[in-house]
């Protein structure tokens, strides 16, 4: 549901796809065929995706959980199949899924902080091919998920590796409907190019804001996923 549903629809037929897999290949569950593959919305905050993993485990009794895009969502779930013994696989990005000694949670998607701090790396040379290699003074601006606020983390932090000085760190709501208070902070920055991440509404919203609001900054996307 919310900004990140569009993320997490594509799940459901490859989730599918993947049981059918290992049915045709003869994988057993407990020495029983495999079941078809359960898929359940995880509601609209971290503590229902975590009441959606309790039915998954105890009523549909899975064996196997993939969850759940978004990383804020991905913690609570991860924490309900550590409780259960049950594996979760995940391609959500914050660094707290496997740093908490958690057995039972396998990522396959490097740490957020590691993704904020690559995605820094190839700006020098793009500024460089658009002849703007003057800009030196940045801001990062990102949403509040979890994976947003680890991405932002590993850009702020390694910035001046890649020659850029961060003159604020701007943190907006996942849900955001009206950019109109980002782009005044983004205003009195001091900036010379924005670092944008976040939910798709907010890359769409804060940019446009920007620019009806006359600031002709460039702006470039710096992060990866949920």
């Amino acid at each position: 549901r919310g900004g990140f549903a569009t993320h997490g629809l594509p799940r459901t037929p490859g989730g599918r796809r993947a049981g059918d897999s290992l049915d045709q290949a003869g994988i057993k569950s407990g020495g029983a065929a495999m079941r078809p593959a359960v898929a359940a919305d995880t509601g609209p905050d971290p503590a229902t995706a975590a009441s959606t993993a309790r039915r998954l485990l105890s009523d549909d009794q899975v064996k196997i959980l993939t969850a759940a895009y978004l990383s804020s969502f991905t913690l609570t779930v991860s924490t309900e199949a550590e409780r259960a013994k049950i594996p979760l696989i995940t391609q959500s990005f914050a660094d707290g899924l496997v740093t908490r000694g958690y057995k039972y949670t396998f990522k396959t998607t490097p740490l957020g902080t590691v993704f904020g701090s690559n995605t820094m790396s190839y700006n020098p040379d793009v500024l460089l091919d658009a002849k703007r290699s003057a800009i030196k003074k940045g801001s990062v601006v990102d949403g509040n998920d979890a994976s947003a606020i680890t991405q932002a983390k590993g850009a702020v932090d390694d910035a001046t590796k890649y020659g850029f000085e961060i003159t604020k760190n701007i943190s907006y709501p996942t849900n955001l409907t009206d950019a109109t208070s980002i782009v005044s902070q983004i205003r009195d920055t001091g900036a010379q190019i924005i670092f944008i991440g976040g939910g798709l509404g907010g890359v769409i919203q804060i940019p446009k804001g920007m620019r009806g609001g006359g600031i002709t900054l460039p702006v470039v996307g710096v992060r990866g996923g949920g």
